[in-house]
């Protein structure tokens, strides 16, 4: 029968990983996957004390989970978290993470809703969709928006909602895949402001999305390709005609133009 060199491994893991946010992050990356390496922009987020941080990233990169660590990092301090997202799925999904990932800490879930979780030690997790008149009433020390490119009206009006919330000290984070170049988080990356931590997250950057990217070249029109993985903000297709459609309408040696 093999013998258990160290009984306490487990434990001792759990209590390294919460004071290693990497560590912590793969522990919980193991409850959807086999043998996680954490990226080093996850590492980035995780650590940053900025009061304000904007993360532009690809789709499928790993953006909720590095949300929801970053809130169990607040939780764990007794803290309050407000996320918010333009639909209300969306926030129910990000719940579901950090309902599980708390599964693998020493944290006890004392209440639980498909959009709020209470722990133990007076951590409160708060997701709701982003309206301004659903959003105000709370103080929190870190509030997150994810899909801030998709917020109603440029996303300026929850945002300005939820700014007078948090507290002294208090963290802003703002995450989404580019969505023109009209907006508040569009305006963090076209005309950065030195108190906020931008990371910036191509798909084309990350070998283990490889094969992925490579089908997304080859189905996606060039725009849209630019826009979903390598993170461009192009127009913001307000107006007659779209990226998309004006790049379908034109051939490949010239723009197609009328013959007088």
């Amino acid at each position: 029968m093999p013998y258990d060199l160290n009984p306490y491994a487990d434990f001792l893991d759990l209590v390294h990983g919460d004071n290693d946010p990497t560590l912590q992050l793969e522990r919980f990356l193991r409850t959807e996957v086999k043998n996680p390496i954490a990226d080093e922009w996850q590492t980035e987020v995780l650590e940053s004390t900025a009061s304000t941080i904007a993360i532009c990233v690809a789709r499928q990169v790993g953006k909720s989970c590095v949300l929801a660590a970053k809130a169990i990092r607040a939780l764990e301090r007794g803290h309050t978290v407000l996320a918010t997202a333009p639909a209300e799925r969306q926030v129910k999904l990000l719940t579901r993470k950090v309902a599980q990932y708390l599964r693998t800490t020493n944290l006890v879930i004392e209440r639980s809703t498909l959009t709020e979780i209470e722990t133990s030690n007076g951590g409160h997790w708060v997701a709701v969709p982003s309206t301004s008149d659903t959003i105000r009433g709370y103080t929190v020390h870190l509030a997150m928006a994810d899909e801030s490119a998709f917020l109603a009206g440029g996303g300026e009006e929850v945002i300005s909602a939820i700014t007078p919330m948090l507290v002294q000290n208090g963290q802003l984070l703002l995450a989404s895949t580019p969505a023109g170049k009209e907006g508040l988080f569009a305006q963090h990356f076209l005309d950065p402001k030195p108190h906020v931590h931008r990371v910036l997250v191509k798909g084309t950057e990350i070998p283990r999305l490889k094969a992925k990217v490579d089908r997304l070249r080859a189905e996606l029109s060039t725009t849209r390709f630019q826009q979903e993985v390598e993170c461009r903000f192009h127009s913001s297709g307000r107006g007659y005609f779209s990226m998309d459609q004006i790049e379908q309408a034109t051939s490949a040696r010239s723009a197609i133009c009328p013959q007088f």
